[in-house]
Parts: structure tokens; sequence; C-alpha cells
């Protein structure tokens, strides 16, 4: 009968060791251009709000792959690690 004990014990401990997930913000922007080999993009980029007015300017990504098939000019919406504001996924936008 410990068993089943043992094994949600065992769980509960795993999962309070689980990294969270960092906080963070969304924005949309306009694609410019890629930069430094990909690692990062220039973007004009919408006010966010209680961070920074709008305003044109570089952002570091965390994977070259998210600039893929990114065509210059296109609106999407970028989602950034709050603490850092290195892009962590773009969202192509119509």
């Amino acid at each position: 009968m410990m068993r089943p004990l043992v094994v949600a014990a065992a769980l509960a401990l795993v999962a309070g060791c689980a990294e969270p997930e960092p906080p963070t913000l969304q924005v949309r922007a306009v694609y410019l251009a890629p930069m430094y080999d990909g690692a990062a993009m220039r973007v004009d980029h919408e006010a966010i709000p209680d961070v920074m007015p709008a305003m044109e300017m570089p952002l570091s990504v965390t994977s070259p792959d998210l600039l893929a098939d990114l065509a210059e000019g296109a609106i999407v919406q970028l989602t950034l690690d709050s603490a850092s504001l290195r892009v962590i996924d773009i969202e192509r936008l119509p």
C-alpha cells in the first residue's frame, strides 16, 4: 500500500522541480530584415505598454529558424521573453 504514496510523492517532487515558463510579452511588428546571420532581426514594433514606446530596433532571436520563410515587410506577432526581450516565437499575421 505504500507504493502508490511513494509514486505520488515522487511525481509531486518532479513537478515542483520543473522550471517555470518565463513570463512573456506579445507585440505586433513589421519584419524589416535579418541581422547577424539570423541571430537577430530588425523590426518596427508597436509600443509595449510599461516597457518601451513604438520604435524600429534589432531584436535577438532564440533560433535563426524563426526567421525562415519571413519576407521583409511581413506583419508579425512576436512573443518575447520579458526579461531579455529575446524573440522566442513569431506568428505571421494576415
